[in-house]
């Protein structure tokens, strides 16, 4: 991870294999300096909100339900337990991470 210079403050950059959304919340509150245990946590949970993300797209291109083709019967949507799951992962990390309030989140080590 490479750092660079943000409102006066050193931040790390984000993993690449995080969507921009996440990056831009990764750079909101990860300076450099942060334990390496937040950062993974970190990671961990922005991957998760991107998976829920991912999922939602899903059932916003599907729909909630899906029909068995050999028996015609109605189940939900798989993506809808994806999208539950990864967002409460989520929700558990950054509530781990005491970035639940509804404040602006105050970065690490500042």
């Amino acid at each position: 991870m490479t750092t660079e210079t943000n409102r006066d403050k050193t931040i790390t950059e984000p993993p690449a294999d995080l969507s921009e959304r996440s990056q831009t919340i990764w750079r909101a509150v990860a300076f450099a300096g942060c334990p390496a245990g937040r950062l993974e946590a970190l990671h961990s949970g922005l991957k998760s909100l991107d998976r829920a993300d991912q999922a939602a797209a899903i059932l916003d291109r599907e729909g909630l339900t899906t029909t068995n083709k050999a028996s015609g019967v109605v189940h939900v949507h798989p993506a809808q337990r994806i999208e539950k799951d990864a967002r409460a992962m989520f929700h558990r990390v950054w509530d781990q991470l005491g970035l639940n309030s509804l404040q602006t989140p105050k970065p690490w080590g500042v």
